[in-house]
Parts: C-alpha cells; structure tokens; sequence
C-alpha cells in the first residue's frame, strides 16, 4: 500500500515532499537537533508530509476529502514562510544583512540608487503609496483568488495546474533564500514616515509584514 501511496503522488505533492525533507534537512546543523528552532521545524514538517503520504488514499467519492487534497498547498504557503523565518532566525542577522549589501550593489549598478528606499521619499505622494502598497498586498488576493475561482467554475484540472506552478515558483524562491537569505528593504532600511505611511495600503502592507515577514525572503 505504500509502494502504491507513492507512485499516486502528483507532481505538487513530490514537489512539497522535497522541499520539507530539504529544509528539515538544512535546519539541523544551524541549530542542533534539538534547538528550539530545529524542533518546530520538525513538527511543522513532519504531519505535512504525513498530510502528503496520506492525500492520494482519500476515496473519490468524499468530496470534501478531496477538495481538501486538491487545494491543501494554499494552506502551506504562510506556515512554510514562517519556517523560512526560523530557518534564517539561526543565522547572525549581521550574515544576511551582507547579503543585502551585495544585492544592493547590483541595484545601484541598474539604477544608479535603492529605488525601494528613494523614490517614496523623493516622490512623497500619498496617492501613488496607496496605489502601490495596495498592489502589493492585493497579492494575497491573487494568490488565494486564481485556484479558488478556477475550482468553483469546475475547472480542477487547470486549478492544479495553476497550484503547481505557484508552489514551484515558491519553492524555486524558498530554497535559494535558505542558502542566501536577504532581509529585503522591510528589514535593512528605515521605514517611511508621514502621510505615505499612514494611508490605508501602507498601513495594511506594514501591519501584515510587522505580524509575518520572514527575515531572509527580501520582503
């Protein structure tokens, strides 16, 4: 049956599996196995990949078992996030922040400054932080919207479709951002102050990021 189990996997669940087996596997010698880190880690991955095994032996005909395992990598995205914070939490933040300083060289050779630091207080335009912060926090619509809405149309097969490129996207990011992790501008440079900051898309982006943004992922 386990044998069976495992060859029924589909390519998201392989994809899922690997990248839990990898970060279980890297978090061990940062930490020590039985570091407070090391542990949670541990006991995140482990019924994740449990949930995995298990998923391919749900009968079709329980409906919400199914539905369950069709759309469960969209409840992985915040948790496996979170673990990339503890993950890069066993590092000096002095490491990843000399990460930054290289990538930041990069940016100042393409635009000749930190755009993500200047042009909001060069431009201070309430308008355009609000345009912009709500863009970006309108992510977590996408994210969740696009599988979600292509399920409820009975599309399931292109809503696989679409959670698998989205999970490969995350991990193609997450597994560099294990290895070279860069804090991002939330965490290397000083936050923006006055009427750009204090309007709705602003207020939310930096509430939600105060309350989840890993350090390490270049948010």
């Amino acid at each position: 049956m386990v044998r069976d189990a495992r060859l029924a996997l589909r390519p998201v669940d392989r994809l899922l599996l690997a990248y839990v087996a990898f970060a279980t596997i890297v978090v061990v010698p940062r930490g020590g196995l039985l570091a407070t880190g090391t542990l949670w880690v541990v006991v995140l991955d482990a019924p994740v990949a449990a949930l995995i095994l298990l998923g391919p032996r749900v009968p079709p005909d329980r409906r919400f078992g199914r539905l369950g395992y069709d759309f469960y990598p969209l409840l992985l995205v915040a948790p496996l996030s979170a673990e990339l914070g503890v993950l890069n939490g066993r590092l000096d933040p002095a490491h990843i922040l000399a990460h930054d300083r290289v990538v930041q060289a990069w940016e100042y050779a393409i635009f000749r400054g930190q755009p993500a630091y200047e042009l909001i207080r060069r431009y201070p335009s309430a308008v355009a932080s609000g345009l912009f912060h709500f863009a970006y926090f309108s992510y977590y619509g996408i994210l969740v919207g696009g599988p979600v809405l292509l399920g409820l149309a009975g599309r399931r097969d292109a809503a696989r479709r679409v959670l698998l490129a989205m999970m490969l996207a995350f991990v193609v990011c997450y597994i560099p951002f294990t290895l070279w992790p860069v804090a991002g501008p939330y965490f290397a440079f000083p936050h923006p102050t006055g009427t750009v900051r204090q309007v709705w898309g602003a207020k939310r982006v930096y509430a939600s990021l105060a309350r989840g943004a890993s350090i390490g992922t270049a948010v």
